[in-house]
Parts: structure tokens; C-alpha cells; sequence
């Protein structure tokens, strides 16, 4: 477990509290992804969480510079990952079990309707997304809709649940990041 303290602070009744933030990995995964990355040739210098490059790279493009705080939002193939950065620190970050991926199993299957029926393969449904991403056809966005809702309605959460308990500045910026964030 690695962790690093984000703030301190005095609450109202003069306790004092003190921000952390902490990340738990398995240290042999992370061995193994070096270990290809070396294979491929290429010289690992250091490995930080995904959350952490992404706050650096946000910085170093001028993307956090005011005080309040942005959301970035990495919709990757298996999951997404909200992090919250403000004063240009990562504050927050959560992972939902809900990527690229699970948009492109939802595409799959039958679905009959007054305007047809349509099966749609993986690799027709990932191909569709690809290049449409949401699409036009009505019948595959009833299709994608329910995925879209529940990762939707997870950010919402994440965003009111950083917001009651850090009590601070709304998020009034996100960031998209990742594949998935290049559905049109």
C-alpha cells in the first residue's frame, strides 16, 4: 500500500483531520507488465498509478490550472476510473466496473423491434463503435442506452460523493480521456 497525504485540515469543532490518499496493487502484476514492456525493448524508468499520469499529463497541459477542482474521466476497455484533481493534486479517484468493453457486449445479441430485427457480432458491434460511436440507428442506441445510463449515473455519483464529503467547490470541469472517450 502506497499513500500520500492530500491536506490538513480543522473541522468545525477544532479536530484536526488529515486527507489521504492511498493505492493498494498486486506488486507481481505490476512486475509482469514491466517485464513485457522490457521485452518489447523499451526502458520502464518508474511506473506511477494511471490516476497519478493522468494528473501530471492534465498539469503539464495547463488543463488544472484554477483552483477549483476538475474531474478527469478515463473510460478505458474494462473500466473507468473518475479521479478529482484540484490545486493540481489528485484528491479522489474511483474506479467503475463499466468500459469500452461492456458497451460493445451490450451492441451484441438479437434485438427485434417495429423497425427490424438486427445481431450484431462482436466484432461488428466494436467496428460500429469505432467509426459511428453512438449511432444513428435507434435500434442500436436502445442497445448501448442502458451501459451509457449506468456509467453515467456513476460519474454523478462519484462527483456528488467528492462533493459532500471534501466539501468543497463544485466540479465544474471534466475531462474525457481513454478509448471509450472518443464515442461520438
Amino acid at each position: 500500500i502506497k499513500f500520500g497525504v492530500l491536506r490538513e485540515r480543522e473541522e468545525e469543532d477544532k479536530t484536526k483531520k488529515i486527507d489521504l490518499i492511498a493505492i493498494v496493487y498486486n506488486e507481481k502484476d505490476v512486475e509482469l507488465e514491466v517485464k513485457e514492456l522490457k521485452e518489447f525493448g523499451l526502458n520502464v524508468q518508474r511506473v506511477i498509478p494511471t490516476e497519478f499520469a493522468l494528473t501530471v499529463y492534465a498539469n503539464h497541459l495547463n488543463l488544472t490550472q484554477s483552483p477549483e477542482p476538475v474531474a478527469i474521466v478515463k473510460i478505458g476497455s474494462v473500466a473507468t476510473t473518475i479521479s478529482i484533481v484540484e490545486d493540481k493534486k489528485l484528491s479522489f479517484s474511483r474506479n467503475v466496473a463499466i468500459g469500452g468493453d461492456t458497451i460493445t457486449e451490450a451492441m451484441t445479441g438479437v434485438l427485434v423491434s417495429d423497425k427490424g430485427k438486427i445481431e450484431l457480432s462482436r466484432e461488428e458491434a466494436e467496428k460500429i463503435k469505432q467509426e459511428q460511436g453512438i449511432s444513428e440507428d435507434i435500434r442500436i442506441v436502445s442497445m448501448m442506452r442502458p451501459v451509457l445510463e449506468r456509467l453515467t449515473t456513476q460519474i454523478k455519483r462519484s462527483l456528488e460523493y467528492y462533493g459532500h464529503q471534501f466539501k468543497g467547490a463544485p466540479v465544474n470541469k471534466i475531462i474525457l480521456a481513454g478509448n471509450g472517450s472518443r464515442l461520438k
